[in-house]
């Protein structure tokens, strides 16, 4: 019986474009706004298109190209390298 494998899964696919040598971990995207004068955020995730909080998860992508187009919607929006603690 044949497997699939999951498309975005990176342990399986080392040769993708946004995977590091280094540590084989996918490079993750994100985007980066100024909400007020002075005042920073990443673009998080919204379910009900509400607004977030400081608890609201940051939305990611790994693709550079999705995480352009974000912030695109942005006045301010810049695109970042995404490190998890």
């Amino acid at each position: 019986m044949r497997m699939c494998r999951p498309k975005y899964d990176w342990r399986f696919n080392m040769s993708m474009p946004h995977v590091r040598e280094k540590d084989k971990k996918p490079t993750l995207y994100a985007v980066w706004i100024e909400v007020d004068t002075g005042e920073f955020d990443y673009v998080r995730r919204t379910h009900d298109g509400k607004g977030w909080g400081m608890s609201t998860p940051v939305l990611t992508f790994f693709q550079r190209e999705h995480a352009e187009l974000e912030a695109q919607k942005w006045n301010t929006g810049q695109v970042v390298k995404w490190t998890s603690s």
